[in-house]
């Protein structure tokens, strides 16, 4: 493919999941509230209701994401793993977004479980997007 197509893909990319990124942590931000209201015994119904839409179209979003940033990479250079830490990063967000996802499609009111693991998970998926998103930026430039 022409390098200026794929350096205008690359920044797409970038930009994409940038704005992705920012959806999750308005989505954490939405989690945090359910799960402060829950521990206070104040639940918050727009911040739960906010938290149960946004879900599913993040979960999307990230596999998108990382669909996109596989063929990019592949187009560019003929393999996927031409940048291992960004890639297997990549694979493991898309994973643990998914894993965050089934663990909320189990929980009930009383699923105490669940509910901390669903939470560690969230935890754990800003931890990571944020040294992706570093990761993508030093490759970048």
């Amino acid at each position: 493919m022409d390098p200026q197509t794929i350096a205008l893909l690359r920044y797409a990319h970038g930009a994409f999941n940038l704005t992705v990124f920012l959806c999750v942590m308005v989505l954490a931000r939405f989690g945090f509230r359910v799960r402060k209201g829950r521990l206070s015994g104040q639940t918050e119904p727009g911040a739960t209701r906010n938290h149960r839409r946004m879900g599913p179209v993040v979960l999307g979003l990230v596999w998108m994401g990382y669909t996109a940033g596989t063929m990019i990479i592949v187009l560019d250079k003929g393999r996927i793993f031409e940048f291992p830490y960004h890639a297997l990063g990549g694979l493991l967000l898309a994973m643990l977004t998914t894993s965050t996802f089934l663990v909320s499609k189990r929980m009930t009111p009383t699923s105490v479980d669940l509910r901390n693991i669903h939470y560690r998970l969230g935890r754990t998926i800003l931890v990571l997007f944020a040294a992706q998103v570093l990761l993508g930026v030093g490759i970048l430039l």
